[in-house]
């Protein structure tokens, strides 16, 4: 247990150490947001730039910066949730019948996840504490299943209801497992009418800022982005791509399967005794794992149901599946020899995981979600030239915004998260736009502002940037869609 924690915490500091360390643009709006949680604002009804996503972890995050303003103390949230969850695994296990050793072991297993080593360093707004609130309400209703369920305490009943309705509120991607567990839970645990309703309400209480988000914008609190692929198609995503990832056996960004397909080999033997186990349960020898077998099985189908599965790349969207792998893993580890086994195999894809993430992200320049880009000099530069406005590409606009505090007045080009920044930089005409040297979008603009007959002066800053200054003012989401239209070809 101890080597795990030790382990998982050293991996931690080690891409904390790296250019994966740096805050990305998606982390920097988290940052942004509690910025004007404790300049006295309301926190928001839902992430910026999206009508979904709670902000639980944005008000912590104000919390934590609170004490000081910088990019560790961002990421100390989903440091510390990790390590909440990692306890809260403990306890299910505990739950479960394990011994006190047996369920602590599960809980190391989930702080030193391979899969979760680098997300656990990323602040991406809602997605630990989803987790943690998950567990939670697992951890309570098997509280409420050991005290026999047809005398639930009306308290009891309201609180389960209050977390599964705030853990909806911070994403519906809790009913991933939550269905298959609830389920199983009615059929093994039925609790009476009048608990049942308790529940309800709780969860009316819990999830009431998302229900009021429903009354605001309707069906737009669904509208997540839509892809292509069709259901199947999904399926075979999640099979392939985001299952190993959130496992620990494919790397964490970029995807290739650890130690010349080792991984792979690993893979299909947790499959396997997946399946085993499955046939333990349904024979009614395996009792103890029966909860998470379920959910396990059931999970991944669920996650494919929804079109917005298609771009898997992050173990992040696999995350509810890590505890319930963790808890598998702490029931099964019954002697030593397995014990060692297990955290050998953990030990070995986490160090060779973190050493892939930490390669690609000094190697990768353009990678800006992995490694964020470095802004000397950028500040000053900008000043010299009296630039206080400007529009710039989402990896630099929220980075810089954050680094630089209330020095600049920064907006993105195009997938604007920040609304009132954007309202300060259209009211300024502001008519500087940065973007990264010779990156994609610097060799369109040339042909956008010709094309639109646009007079303009480009000038490489800071080594890495380049600013466009044009003769007047233009609305950048013309050229966010002319982007698109060079993507695809037609630009």
């Amino acid at each position: 247990m101890w080597a795990l924690l030790l382990l998982g915490a050293l991996l931690r500091w080690r891409v904390l150490a790296s250019a994966a360390g740096r805050l990305d643009g998606d982390e920097a709006v988290v940052g942004l947001m509690a910025d004007r949680i404790r300049a006295g604002h309301a926190p928001p009804l839902f992430f910026w730039g999206q009508k979904y996503g709670g902000t639980g972890e944005v008000v912590l995050t104000a919390l934590s910066t609170t004490i000081h303003r910088s990019a560790f103390m961002v990421k100390l949230v989903p440091l510390v949730l990790c390590g909440v969850a990692s306890i809260l695994v403990a306890r299910l296990g505990k739950r479960m019948g394990l011994v006190k050793e047996r369920a602590r072991f599960a809980g190391a297993v989930m702080f030193a996840w391979p899969g979760t080593v680098w997300i656990a360093t990323k602040e991406r707004g809602f997605y630990w504490i989803m987790l943690v609130l998950v567990l939670t309400a697992m951890l309570i209703a098997l509280r409420i299943a050991a005290q026999g369920t047809r005398s639930w305490a009306p308290r009891d009943a309201l609180l389960l209801g209050f977390v599964i309705g705030l853990g909806w509120y911070q994403s519906t991607q809790v009913v991933f497992a939550l269905i298959p567990f609830g389920v199983w839970f009615l059929i093994r645990h039925r609790p009476s009418l009048r608990a049942t309703g308790m529940v309800f309400v709780g969860l009316a209480i819990g999830a009431a800022q998302w229900l009021y988000g429903l009354w605001l914008y309707g069906s737009e609190v669904f509208a997540h982005q839509r892809h292509d692929a069709t259901f199947f198609g999904r399926v075979r995503l999640v099979f392939q791509q985001l299952l190993g990832r959130a496992l620990g056996l494919r790397v964490s960004y970029g995807g290739g399967w650890l130690f010349n397909k080792v991984g792979f080999v690993v893979y299909v033997a947790a499959l396997v005794a997946l399946l085993c186990g499955l046939a333990a349960v349904v024979r009614g020898k395996a009792p103890a794992l029966e909860p998470f077998v379920w959910v396990a099985v059931a999970m991944p189908w669920l996650i494919a149901i929804p079109s917005a599965t298609s771009p898997v790349f992050e173990p992040r969207f696999g995350l509810l599946l890590v505890p319930i792998a963790a808890c598998l893993v702490g029931l099964i580890c019954t002697t030593p020899r397995r014990v060692i086994v297990a955290a050998a195999i953990l030990a070995s894809f986490g160090i060779a995981n973190t050493i892939d993430v930490v390669h690609r992200a000094d190697a990768e320049r353009f990678h800006l979600d992995l490694a964020p880009a470095r802004f000397d000099g950028l500040a000053d530069a900008l000043a010299q030239r009296h630039i206080t406005h400007l529009y710039a590409d989402f990896w630099a606009a929220y980075p810089f915004s954050f680094e630089t505090g209330s020095r600049f007045s920064i907006s993105a080009l195009d997938l604007v998260r920040n609304p009132y920044a954007r309202k300060a930089v259209d009211a300024a005409r502001a008519r500087t736009w940065l973007l990264f040297a010779n990156g994609s979008r610097d060799k369109a603009l040339g042909t956008f502002f010709n094309g639109a007959q646009i007079r303009y002066r480009r000038e490489v800053i800071a080594r890495d940037f380049v600013i466009y200054t044009i003769d007047h003012w233009v609305d950048p989401t013309t050229f966010a869609t002319a982007v698109w239209r060079h993507k695809a070809g037609r630009l």
